[in-house]
């Protein structure tokens, strides 16, 4: 895990450190791309108020590897090929890490994705990272 903030109690630090040797010290420990400990839980719709992100994404329509049927629906609600699922926005991370920038948490099939996305590419684009392995999936805009 991820250190505590500077100003942290000692307490914190200590359960910390506990926690990491104990976890070190497990062979069968997963290892895993969650972003800390956002993705534990993530609901529908999370993040979504206020978020200049969530505007832009709201009722538009993507590829997902190139397949279409993607929607970003109303609170949070996702359509796509494989069935509904969940989406919201994710807190901003620290830099050099995937959703620096800001990402959209797109979770369906069993699977939680954090997606980036390009405004600037012709369509906008996203890349997701697969939480738990890592795996990238990369989809686009599709005009209404």
């Amino acid at each position: 895990l991820e250190p505590p903030p500077e100003d942290a109690s000692d307490g914190s630090k200590w359960l910390l450190t506990a926690w990491n040797e104990a976890s070190a010290g497990i062979p069968a420990w997963p290892e895993t791309k969650a972003i800390g400990t956002v993705g534990w839980r993530r609901i529908a719709g999370q993040g979504i108020e206020g978020s200049s992100l969530a505007a832009k994404l709201t009722g538009t329509s993507w590829t997902w590897a190139g397949i279409s049927g993607l929607e970003f629906l109303e609170r949070g609600q996702l359509k796509t090929p494989w069935g509904t699922g969940a989406w919201g926005i994710l807190p901003k991370q620290k830099a050099g890490d995937f959703c620096e920038v800001g990402c959209a948490f797109v979770d369906f099939s069993g699977a939680l994705h954090n997606a980036r996305f390009d405004s600037q590419a012709t369509p906008t684009s996203f890349e997701t990272f697969r939480v738990g392995d890592g795996e990238r999936i990369h989809g686009k805009a599709v005009a209404k």
